[in-house]
């Protein structure tokens, strides 16, 4: 054996045999570790890449390492829409640049054609119940975003009810950040509340930011996000407690009229938290792998310091469970989850695990079940067009002139294109019934060697009923006897983990592929999320609308010239409008 071969398996078992612990973190170190947001110049940058509403500028870390501060920031421009009538709403996102902010007035005004973003801006209603848009059958969504260069986006003050068919917001693109917070959405009647990254399973990022206090309503059975990540999330770390997630944090949640509402619903490597929410008869729920034709399992959840409750009765409980276990790993922990026990109105179940190609196929190129048969695959997980250059491919409209988006098995590395390789196995390395399942529930990030998949097992602890019942997680076999896929204390463990006050760590122990004992440790993400923390010190200036007379307006003298305006102020009020003449006062 040469010695590279030997110093690489020398490595590798070094790698598999090191924890998965954390020191506690040292602010001021200027090293941002998990469950900082920031530390001194770590995790800086421009203002603009943080947040919407400023131009230029640098950020600081404020002192406890907890946030952002924005005291060097240059605030960007005030556009006020003339109303909240579409057409006004959309001659102002037209008139601002990146970082500006377009105010809309209160209004009720009815829409049945959407506003279209391509700038990384603030849309700023006057408040949830004073700027209201209905949907009126708009074939499409409300507010169509798609960034074409990494940019962020806000929208946020406003009601949104009626009939959009697909969203009431489409965010697509590239976004340095997204946040959508403080709007009411009365009765989702489409297809989605919000569909984001719908284009971007295989982009290279998935977008991070934060949903936060939001006011969800549903009178039917929907999904309020639909989150679609990167199946790219699988070639990095867990990167647990950072802020590399979509973060849904202190909205209230309902389905009413007998329905029970989707909170969220991921997929495609999707990573998300959602903590501090209040959900009456919702739930929250992602697919894994194969369950959607080209996606991948969401990648990693944190779900924690929820309070789900329940009023309806339909299975005869709210439910079986009211989260999911299915794909990727996670944290679970903290939640308060109403039980069915004793005849009381709840869910059977916390949690329940599923395995979508345990015992079907899935959409290509997962087009075999997890049974341990030889299933060769291409090694960057995609379909290939079956001719010309084998080029990756997620439909037909992908292979013009290079045949059909249809080879679901590799016979050879020419099946995959450039860059990829036909490997072996599917699934099975490890065991002959075909586990681990590529991207199951305790699988993490894929080795660009082996291909194979680090365990990263999840963790469920102290979720319990208001009376202080223990809420379980139940593994669905799906019928299938002695079912060896998903295994409690080696692909998740329940109520193992402990707290260490003085450090500030979740901690725990679990078993690595070769049976030896690691430590695992967890911290989360400062709460409340950065971007919620009020803390731009630029005091923008008020801005105004001459409405009358109207531009270019000529007038014979003498005449009688009424003379109006609209001001806004977004850090403040405009108490009142004077008008002059030079410096002669005119009027106020």
């Amino acid at each position: 054996m040469e010695k590279s071969s030997i110093a690489f398996m020398f490595l590798a078992v070094l790698l598999a045999a090191m924890p998965f612990t954390l020191a506690a973190p040292v602010c001021g170190n200027n090293i941002a570790e998990a469950g900082e947001a920031c530390d001194g110049t770590d995790s800086m940058g421009p203002c603009a890449a943080f947040a919407t509403g400023f131009v230029s500028g640098s950020l600081n870390c404020r002192p406890d390492c907890s946030g952002y501060m924005t005291s060097h920031c240059v605030a960007g421009d005030i556009v006020i829409a003339a109303s909240c009538d579409q057409n006004d709403v959309q001659n102002a996102i037209n008139a601002a640049t990146d970082g500006d902010i377009v105010e809309v007035p209160a209004g009720n005004c009815t829409w049945d054609k959407k506003a279209t973003v391509t700038k990384g801006i603030f849309i700023k209603g006057a408040g949830a119940r004073q700027t209201i848009i209905t949907a009126t059958a708009i074939a499409g969504t409300l507010f169509d975003v798609d960034l074409a260069l990494k940019k962020n986006f806000r929208i946020s003050g406003f009601g949104f009810s009626g009939n959009a068919s697909w969203a009431y917001i489409t965010l697509d693109g590239s976004f340095s950040s997204v946040r959508v917070d403080h709007i009411d959405f009365e009765g989702i009647l489409g297809s989605r509340g919000v569909m984001l990254n719908y284009y971007g399973g295989h982009a290279e990022h998935g977008i991070t930011g934060l949903f936060d206090h939001l006011n969800i309503t549903s009178h039917s059975q929907k999904t309020f996000l639909q989150l679609y990540g990167t199946n790219n999330a699988w070639n990095r770390p867990d990167n647990y407690g950072s802020g590399d997630f979509i973060f849904l944090e202190d909205n209230n949640v309902s389905g009413t009229g007998g329905a029970t509402l989707n909170f969220v619903d991921g997929e495609c490597g999707a990573r998300f938290v959602a903590r501090n929410n209040n959900l009456v008869n919702a739930g929250i729920l992602y697919h894994d792998t194969g369950s959607t034709p080209g996606c991948r399992s969401t990648r990693l959840v944190e779900i924690y310091d929820n309070n789900f409750s329940c009023s309806i009765s339909r299975y005869p409980s709210c439910g079986w469970t009211a989260m999911s276990f299915r794909g990727g790993t996670g944290v679970y922990y903290n939640n308060k989850i109403p039980s069915n026990t004793g005849g009381a109105v709840g869910y059977d179940n916390g949690a329940a695990t599923q395995l979508w190609r345990s015992y079907t196929q899935g959409g290509f190129p997962w087009n075999t079940r997890c049974d341990g048969i030889f299933d060769p695959i291409c090694s960057d997980f995609r379909s290939h067009c079956s001719e010309g250059t084998h080029k990756a491919c997620s439909g037909n409209y992908d292979c013009s002139g290079e045949g059909t988006c249809s080879i679901r098995q590799c016979a050879s590395d020419t099946d995959c294109g450039a860059g990829a390789t036909c490997l072996g196995k599917t699934d099975g390395q490890l065991d002959s019934s075909g586990w681990p399942c590529r991207d199951q529930t305790g699988r993490g990030q894929d080795d660009p060697v082996t291909h194979g998949q680090a365990i990263s097992p999840a963790f469920w602890w102290n979720n319990k009923s208001p009376d202080g019942r223990a809420m379980n997680v139940v593994i669905n076999s799906h019928g299938i006897a002695n079912f060896p896929f998903i295994l409690n204390n080696r692909d998740f463990y329940a109520d193992t983990v402990t707290y260490d006050a003085q450090a500030g760590l979740y901690e725990a122990t679990f078993k690595d592929d070769g049976n030896r004992a690691m430590q695992w440790s967890y911290r989360p993400y400062p709460y409340p999320h950065p971007l919620s923390v009020e803390s731009v010190s630029q005091n923008h200036a008020p801005a105004i609308i001459l409405t009358a007379p109207p531009n270019g307006a000529s007038y014979s003298a003498p005449a009688s010239i009424k003379v109006s305006a609209t001001a806004g102020d977004t850090d403040g009020a405009v108490e009142k409008v004077e008008f002059f003449s030079g410096a002669a006062l005119l009027g106020a």
